[in-house]
C-alpha cells in the first residue's frame, strides 16, 4: 500500500457496516499517543462509532489503495459546525491524510453554511489543529476522564462581512 501519496486517496461517506472498523481506527488512533491500557478502557464509549453515527450525521472516510486510512464526522447546527471525531491509523499520521480530511470537513462545512468549526482536541492532536488554522478559545472537560480538561478549538470558516 502506497502510503505516502496523499493525491491518490479517496473521500466518501462511510457505511453503516463500517461501524467496527472506524472504531479499531479510532481506538489505535488514540492508542498511538501513548495513553495506558486503564485510559484506553475509560475512553471506550467515546470512541465507539455506531451505525446510527453513520446513517444519522455526516461520517467521512478516506481510502488509501482501497483500505479506510481515517475519518470524521461532522455534526452541529447553523452556524457552528462540530468536528466531532477526526481520526488517523497511526501507519498514515504524517502522511498528509489527515491534513486531507481537514480541508474536506472544511468544505462541507462551508457548503452546508456553517460559519466556524469547534474542535474538542485530544492534547496530542492541538498541533494539528492549529497548523490547519484552528485557534484555541478555551477547555471542555473530558467525557471519558473524570477531571481531565481538552483543548477547546474554533476554526473560522466565513469571514463575516
Amino acid at each position: 500500500m502506497d502510503l505516502v501519496a496523499p493525491s491518490i486517496s479517496n473521500i466518501r461517506r462511510a457505511l453503516p457496516e463500517e461501524a467496527v472498523l472506524l472504531t479499531e481506527i479510532a481506538f489505535r488512533s488514540k492508542a498511538h499517543w501513548g495513553y495506558d491500557l486503564s485510559f484506553m478502557e475509560q475512553c471506550r464509549n467515546d470512541l465507539t462509532i455506531f451505525s446510527d453515527n453513520i446513517t444519522n450525521n455526516l461520517v467521512f472516510v478516506i481510502e488509501a489503495d482501497g483500505d479506510i486510512v481515517g475519518f470524521y464526522e461532522l455534526r452541529g447546527k447553523v452556524p457552528e459546525a462540530n468536528l466531532y471525531w477526526l481520526f488517523m491509523d497511526p501507519k498514515v499520521i504524517g502522511c498528509g491524510y489527515g491534513k486531507r480530511l481537514w480541508l474536506h470537513a472544511a468544505e462541507i462545512s462551508k457548503g452546508l453554511g456553517f460559519e466556524y468549526m469547534l474542535i474538542k482536541s485530544d492534547p496530542y492532536a492541538e498541533g494539528f489543529y492549529l497548523r490547519m488554522g484552528a485557534k484555541r478559545i478555551g477547555k471542555l472537560p473530558s467525557t471519558a476522564i473524570q477531571g481531565l480538561m481538552l483543548p477547546l478549538l474554533c476554526y473560522q470558516l466565513l469571514v463575516k462581512g
